[in-house]
Parts: structure tokens; sequence; C-alpha cells
């Protein structure tokens, strides 16, 4: 059962939109993760460190310091991830984020 319905925790209280932004965040996350692991030759410890620190950035952000509320993260980490994903498709392209050949691709119309 994933944590968000467990009751007590921050992401059981979010609502609709507060899900609806939270997925948004992790979408982000998995695909730049995803990317890391296809443009590092398949290095685990990269992925590992990355989702590390997001992890580590969340919890001091949100708990630690108390800067901003979990929703207002999860907002801002959300438009943050779709910006990345822009910067990643327009510096690299469709083809870096799989670890197949070019011809193996299929084309996009």
């Amino acid at each position: 059962m994933p944590l968000a319905f467990v009751a007590g925790d921050d992401r059981a209280a979010l609502g609709l939109f507060g899900w609806i932004i939270y997925t948004i965040l992790v979408f982000t996350i998995t695909i730049i993760l995803t990317w890391l692991y296809n443009n590092t030759m398949g290095s685990l410890v990269v992925v590992i460190l990355a989702h590390f620190f997001f992890n580590v950035g969340s919890n001091i952000v949100v708990n630690m310091f108390g800067l901003v509320n979990n929703m207002t993260y999860n907002f801002i980490g959300g438009i943050a991830g779709v910006f990345y994903l822009i910067l990643i498709f327009a510096g690299f392209g469709y083809k870096r984020f799989s670890r197949r050949d070019e011809s193996e691709i299929p084309k996009i119309v």
C-alpha cells in the first residue's frame, strides 16, 4: 500500500489538487532518473545519489527548516521538474531518453 494512504502521512491530506501536483512531481523525477540511468551507461550509483539528494533536499526544506509546507514544495518541485525535462529534451533530444540504438527507435512523425 502506498504511504499516501496511511493516516498521519503528509500526502494523505493533499486532496485532489495535491494528488495531481504530487503525481506530476513523481513522474518528472522518474523520467529524470531514467534519463540519468540511460546516459551514464546504466550507472545505478548516479541514480541512487540523485534520488538521495532529492530526498535530503526535500527533508531539509520542508521538515528541518520549515521553509515551505509539503504542498508548496510539491508544486514548486513539479514545475521545476517539468522545466528540467524541457531543458533535457531541448539539449539532448528524444533519442537520449533511450539506451536503444538509433535504428531501433521508432520514428516520431
